[in-house]
């Protein structure tokens, strides 16, 4: 559980812009879970909240009850009420059984737009007036919402859930209407599923699912169907100037609350150091060998690749790394901007991946070293403009 402090509530409504691949038809199905133990009475209600350990700056939105059609203007409206620096980052905790299939996307597509992340969780008072997040659900309507997160994770104990959609009861349609229309849907989820990242084997399982019963996913397959990609409430700051307008700096948080430094910079004309359409990255990680590592102390050569949502972009030679002091520097590493660039256009999942020798402890190769994109949109304009060969 991680404490947080209360910040201010909001909950008004303003329309919001559709995600452009759903259709009207949408608005007749709904999803929502019909056990009695789990049944809201509600629509989804929202709460704005300033702060967690990893990231004290940092705004949660809860985000409990069921999802209406109105729910998407509601929350924009929070958004638009409650305003907060552009760079700052925001998580938004569901707990929802479900509702209205064409809410649980535009809020899914609403979250994707703004580069928020999602959690799965429900926020209740703890000891000394403070706040802890607590396991909570996230089903039917309310699983499609969630994977509009950049960054995905649930409390322990937490629940995700599908069944297949169903007709609302006030739409009156000829069979085969109702047919064609939910093949049409079904399509529209998919590629929603798709375009956030996930598995369309979520899809599948949903649809093999009876409306009247909940496929609860297991924890390992959260992460193999990527539903989940990230262990914890993480936070990740934005990118800042450094010494001069070439170079930028940023605090990289790791899913199990590492830190790195990454610098990046350009050179004015191309060098050994920075090829034409590229820009150079140094990675400081706060991950330590001990002393008695045989390696501690050393300079040694280690494989590195680029990867955009886990595909590779560059494999580099392998690159020298120092292992002493307080942490340990890579150099001279070269990443195309065209890769950064499709990274922020697309909001992917840019990283480092180093192959760290077997006799290194497994924390160091448990996670892939993410570039945050907070902020990196400036970072490249002002790159741009100081190192022409990168435009």
């Amino acid at each position: 559980m991680r404490k947080i402090r209360k910040f201010r509530k909001a909950a008004d409504s303003k329309n919001i812009s559709r995600f452009p691949q759903l259709s009207i038809s949408l608005v007749v199905f709904s999803l929502s879970i019909l056990m009695a133990e789990f049944a809201y009475s509600l629509p989804m209600e929202f709460q704005t909240y300033l702060g967690t350990p990893d990231c004290p700056e940092c705004r949660i939105i809860a985000a409990d009850g069921d999802i209406t059609e109105s729910t998407p203007e509601i929350f924009m409206k929070l958004i638009e009420n409650n305003s907060t620096p552009a760079l700052q980052d925001t998580t938004v905790i569901f707990n929802s059984p479900g509702g209205s299939l064409l809410g649980g996307l535009r809020i899914g597509e609403f979250i994707r737009k703004n580069s928020f992340n999602t959690h799965i969780g429900v926020i209740e008072s703890g000891p000394n007036s403070d706040y802890v997040i607590q396991e909570g659900i996230c089903a039917s309507a309310c699983a499609y919402a969630y994977l509009g997160g950049v960054r995905r994770s649930m409390s322990l104990e937490s629940k995700y859930g599908l069944h297949q959609i169903s007709i609302d009861s006030n739409a009156a349609l000829p069979v085969n209407q109702t047919v064609r229309m939910t093949q049409e849907t079904i399509a529209e989820i998919s590629n929603y599923v798709e375009y956030m990242g996930a598995s369309t084997e979520i899809v599948t399982i949903a649809t093999r699912t009876s409306d009247i019963s909940v496929n609860w996913i297991e924890e390992p397959d959260q992460y193999a169907l990527g539903i989940v990609n990230s262990n914890g409430l993480v936070q990740q700051r934005p990118w800042n100037r450094g010494p001069n307008i070439r170079n930028w700096y940023v605090v990289s948080v790791l899913p199990d609350a590492s830190k790195d430094i990454i610098m990046m910079s350009c050179e004015s004309r191309p060098t050994s150091f920075g090829s034409p359409g590229h820009v150079r990255l140094i990675i400081r990680q706060s991950k330590q060998l001990e002393s008695s590592h045989p390696y501690f102390g050393e300079l040694i050569d280690i494989p590195v690749t680029i990867l955009l949502n886990g595909e590779i972009v560059k494999a580099q030679s392998p690159q020298p790394f120092y292992f002493a002091g307080p942490g340990h520097s890579m150099y001279s590493l070269g990443i195309p901007v065209n890769a950064v660039r499709r990274a922020v256009q697309i909001n992917g999942d840019l990283s480092i991946k180093i192959s760290y020798p077997d006799s290194f402890p497994p924390s160091f190769s448990a996670y892939d070293h993410p570039i945050p994109l907070i902020g990196l949109p400036q970072v490249l304009d002002a790159l741009s403009m100081s190192c022409p060969h990168l435009q």
